[in-house]
C-alpha cells in the first residue's frame, strides 16, 4: 500500500501527531487505526490496542506466541514503554475480563 496514495489530515493513534495519516486494518484483532506515514513504516500499533487484543488472548508472555511476543517487544520498544508496565496493563485489563 502506498501511504502517499491514501494519506488524508488526521491525527495518528499511535504517536497521536497531527498530520498526513492513512486508516489501515491493524495486526491487533479486527479494528483499523489511524498511522501517520513514520508509525506506518515502522508498523507499529496503539498502545491500548495492543494492551486490549493481548488481554484477550491471556496473560503476556506466557499465553502468547513467540511471533507475537516478538512484535510486541519490537513496538513497546519503539514506544519507550517497558514490559513490566506493559504485562501490568495487561494482568489489570485481563482481571478485568
Amino acid at each position: 500500500m502506498s501511504f502517499d496514495k491514501y494519506k488524508l489530515p488526521g491525527k495518528c493513534d499511535v504517536c497521536e501527531k497531527e498530520t498526513d495519516i492513512v486508516v489501515c486494518a491493524s495486526t491487533m484483532g479486527a479494528i483499523s487505526f489511524n498511522y501517520c506515514e513514520e508509525c506506518f513504516k515502522k508498523k507499529l500499533e496503539p498502545y491500548w490496542g495492543m494492551v486490549a487484543y493481548i488481554s484477550c488472548a491471556g496473560r503476556f508472555p506466557d499465553d502468547i506466541n513467540e511471533s507475537y511476543q516478538e512484535y510486541v517487544r519490537y513496538i513497546l520498544q519503539e514506544l519507550g514503554i517497558s514490559e513490566e508496565k506493559f504485562i501490568q496493563d495487561v494482568n489489570e485489563v485481563f482481571n478485568d475480563i
